[in-house]
């Protein structure tokens, strides 16, 4: 340890007592609630440095050797403004050489000192210039003290919110995208060339409108085909037709002459010989009109399967135009033209907005308050608007990972803008209270899980922990403060500090 004494002289005793009446300002000032008394305060202290700088006797400060440069602790100084501005307080010592006792830093209510030596060029300087320092000095302190005393005081103006008792709507939220019941992919029918796509993405459609057209020459040609072959078909069916005609009059004259013969013989006016060759030639007769039926009824099979490919052929070229199948608006668009597309690929996507609805995912506790028909108010993020709705199907199973369900809810009506896969939040109402104790959503904070409001009391903030019993769409109901109390925005003050509630 090194022994630093200091003279004598005036100047040296004003900074001592200096040193001792800026860390009582301070002090005192730092307990007044007014800015009036620091400043009496720090007008005496230096009535009083005056008085006693005349006879001050030789002091001693302990500096602690720090490598080559000592320290010194000084308490107070961090509050009285020399340390704080990093000022350069100078020193004599008991050789004739000055110091520097310069701030370093501070250690709480304390600031550690740096004491440097100077040549003696500078001590002489210094001595011509250290009369004014204890006033200099003194002033920073009362300035330091009148600004703390006056950030204590005055209060912080802050706007408020009161506790009611009102009707309460219990709800339970979720989130989820928006969807739609009346959704169609259109896919193309069969592998062909896509010529066209007769629509774009948003656009509105009524049921039978065009969407798109495949090149359909080859099925064309395969139906011109069958055509042929139908129509070839019957005409063999019409040549099978006479033929069988004619072979039916030939048997009904056989047959005729064969009983003329036959009532002949019996009366002798024919012979047996005569009857035996008419028999014969109607029975050739009748096998002929039975070869004319089978080959009628082959050359009618035929024309009715050339018929029917000709209709199926028919049915397919209407598939290689794509028509809406109800009135919509086309949602995407994911194919090109002029493109070859396999049988399945999506062409286009459309929506019926009048079945717009939007897929919710709730917890399990807000599942089983959750019933069909429940109104509903839908938040969908992206154009930031409110729409209404009801709750159309409940999902009564869970995901057994998140342990969470899923409950779908129908728009009253298709908001401006919409998308499908949009984000939405959902609030649904479950229950109402109609006396309850209800706060802003905003007025209540959350600390190490506990839930509390900020109450603005006799001019200070108080901290109140309460108990949530129910959550609103924007409000909460309360139970642990009552009805009237004006409440800050959590975290806004430190408890305990004066605040003024601005309406």
């Amino acid at each position: 340890m090194v022994n630093w004494a200091l003279s004598s002289s005036n100047r040296d005793a004003c900074f001592h007592t200096l040193t001792k009446a800026s860390c009582a300002t301070s002090s005192a000032a730092a307990e007044s609630r007014n800015t009036r008394s620091a400043s009496r305060m720090a007008r005496a202290m230096w009535r009083s440095m005056r008085r006693r700088s005349a006879r001050w006797s030789p002091a001693e400060i302990r500096l602690r050797r720090l490598s080559s440069v000592s320290a010194c602790m000084v308490p107070g100084v961090a509050r009285s403004g020399a340390a704080t501005g990093r000022l350069a307080i100078p020193l004599a010592t008991n050789e004739g050489k000055a110091v520097f006792l310069r701030s370093r830093g501070t250690h709480g209510s304390r600031s550690e000192m740096i004491a440097a030596p100077t040549s003696e060029s500078t001590t002489r300087s210094l001595r011509r210039r250290i009369r004014p320092l204890p006033v200099v000095l003194l002033l920073l302190a009362a300035a330091g003290a009148v600004a703390y005393a006056s950030s204590v005081t005055t209060p912080v103006k802050l706007r408020g919110a009161m506790v009611t008792e009102t009707a309460f709507e219990e709800t339970v939220t979720g989130v989820g995208t928006l969807t739609a019941e009346g959704r169609a992919v259109l896919a193309a029918p069969v592998q062909a060339v896509l010529l066209s796509i007769d629509v774009t993405a948003g656009q509105a459609v009524t049921a039978g409108t065009v969407i798109a057209s495949f090149d359909a020459r080859a099925a064309e040609a395969d139906l011109r085909a069958t055509r042929a072959k139908a129509e070839a078909a019957g005409r063999a069916l019409e040549s099978a037709d006479a033929a069988l005609a004619k072979a039916r009059a030939a048997a009904s004259e056989a047959t005729a002459r064969l009983q003329r013969l036959e009532a002949l013989a019996r009366s002798g006016h024919a012979t047996a010989a005569d009857r035996d060759s008419a028999a014969t030639a109607a029975e050739t007769a009748g096998l002929d009109v039975r070869a004319a039926e089978a080959a009628r009824a082959s050359s009618a099979a035929d024309a009715a399967a050339a018929d029917a490919s000709a209709d199926e052929l028919s049915a397919r070229l209407a598939d290689y135009t794509l028509k809406a199948p109800f009135s919509g608006v086309v949602t995407n668009v994911p194919a090109s033209a002029h493109t070859l597309v396999s049988p399945g690929s999506p062409v286009v996507e459309m929506v019926d907005p009048a079945t717009l609805s939007a897929d919710i995912r709730l917890d399990e506790a807000s599942m089983a308050k959750v019933s069909a028909g429940a109104p509903a108010s839908l938040s969908i993020l992206a154009m930031n608007r409110t729409v209404a709705g009801r709750v159309a199907v409940v999902d009564r199973s869970l995901d057994p990972a998140t342990r969470e369900g899923r409950i779908r809810v129908r728009l009253a009506a298709p908001p401006d803008g919409w998308a499908i896969g949009q984000r939405v939040t959902a609030s649904i109402t479950v229950g109402r209270v109609p006396d309850a104790t209800v706060a802003p959503l905003m007025a209540l904070g959350w600390e190490d899980r506990t839930p509390y409001v900020l109450a603005a009391e006799a001019g200070r903030a108080r901290q109140h922990p309460v108990d949530v019993l129910a959550y609103g769409e924007d409000s909460v109901r309360l139970d642990g403060v009552a009805p009237g109390t004006r409440l800050l925005p959590p975290g806004s003050v430190r408890p305990g500090r004066r605040v003024e509630v601005i309406e």
